[in-house]
């Protein structure tokens, strides 16, 4: 009997979810690097491609009901986190938000397809994740989803 397309969508996105699964600790230190640069006046920028726009503002929008600083664009400063949603990891854009933030001191970091790439390479941290463009839009949203759990528990836990 041949799977259904759902199962075998689900067997496809399977490696990239194995591989975030051993980057969970990274994720959460993020969201605790997050919360600890929005205390002393940061916030969290969030940048994205076409779909992955729409990630990105379900982050920043999540963020900012939990009270924390957050919103979409490519302008930071020293004290801000740059978070690139880029699921083509050949993204110039991606690359080139990067290169900007981290001139200016702010902390990038990456959520991208297999690595080494040039949006890797110019952040300060990336996760790097195998898959299709499909893929890594779903595997990047779950990331995203971990983030603003660790940031809204860090949040909880400083209260």
């Amino acid at each position: 009997m041949r799977s259904s397309a759902g199962v075998a969508h689900l067997d496809a996105l399977e490696s990239a979810l194995v591989a975030l699964r051993a980057q969970a600790a990274r994720l959460t230190r993020w969201g605790h690097l997050v919360v600890e640069r929005a205390a002393r006046g940061g916030r969290l920028v969030a940048t994205g491609e076409r779909d992955t726009r729409v990630d990105a503002q379900h982050l920043v929008d999540r963020l900012g009901r939990a009270g924390i600083p957050a919103e979409i664009g490519t302008k930071v400063t020293r004290r801000d986190v740059l978070l690139v949603l880029a699921p083509d990891s050949q993204s110039r854009s991606g690359a080139a938000a990067a290169t900007a933030a981290r001139l200016t001191g702010a902390v990038v970091l990456a959520l991208t397809g297999p690595g080494p790439n040039p949006v890797a390479n110019a952040a300060d941290e990336a996760v790097c994740l195998p898959g299709t463009a499909e893929q890594l839009q779903e595997s990047h949203l779950v990331a995203v989803h971990l983030i603003c759990e660790a940031c809204e528990q860090t949040g909880r836990d400083a209260a």
